[in-house]
């Protein structure tokens, strides 16, 4: 906390430090002499460049510095009773990187309840918080993740997992238990080898060799010539 420090003696005062404006954690330190010993209560006041004043009433040897948002010079003084008073102490007042443009503004409240919903979900994240939110399922340990889509801007609007150099079927739902069909995840790994360049790997060869032979028993039927019904 910045400190202002003043002294008074035979009513005349004299300190150190400079203010910067819009801050409001300044304390000003007093150290008096005998003639406001009897004072407990006594009051600040500080001069303001436009002739106006501030005065902050403060028991002990300390007060909170009202904040100041013009630059220039100021000075700070005390008064007790009726009769004590003290010339004032001079003291530079800067500007601050926000003068010009004035103290930010807060958020509209809008915003606010959306930073604050943000930092609280922030406080709270898991990694199967973090799988449901982008849509991840089935992974195992050490698999790795890539960006699957991404919209017009190249931000990433799609997830998936990220498959090594070796591809095996069971990564896209086959089974290999001899009496699952395969074929549709034994093409989707056909076509991803063709898309990404990776090897291929079956889940076994029996099944492997099961599954080719269905594809070529569906192919040559789908190739025998229908018969004329009406000849």
């Amino acid at each position: 906390m910045p400190e202002l420090k003043i002294t008074i003696r035979n009513k005349r005062a004299s300190g150190t430090g400079t203010i910067v404006c819009g801050n409001s954690d300044y304390t000003v330190l007093w150290d008096l002499d005998e003639e406001w010993a009897s004072f407990d209560t006594k009051t600040m006041r500080v001069q303001l460049p436009d002739g106006t004043h501030q005065d902050v009433v403060f028991t002990g040897n300390s007060a909170g510095l009202p904040v100041q948002n013009t630059a220039g010079w100021v000075s700070i003084g005390l008064f007790a009773g009726d009769v004590h008073t003290s010339r004032g102490a001079d003291f530079r007042v800067l500007d601050a990187i926000t003068t010009a443009g004035g103290p930010p503004a807060a958020p509209a409240k809008d915003v606010y309840a959306q930073v604050m919903a943000k930092l609280n979900q922030l406080s709270d994240v898991t990694a199967a918080n973090v799988a449901a939110a982008m849509g991840l399922s089935g992974l195992a340990a050490d698999d790795q993740i890539m960006v699957s889509s991404v919209d017009a801007d190249g931000k990433p609007t799609g997830w998936r997992k990220k498959y090594r150099d070796v591809l095996n079927v069971r990564d896209f739902g086959a089974k290999g238990d001899s009496t699952t069909d395969d074929t549709a995840a034994i093409q989707a790994a056909l076509d991803e080898v063709k898309e990404s360049r990776v090897r291929f790997r079956a889940t076994s060869n029996e099944q492997m060799q099961a599954n080719q032979e269905k594809l070529r028993e569906r192919r040559s039927a789908s190739e025998q010539p229908q018969s004329d019904e009406n000849a």
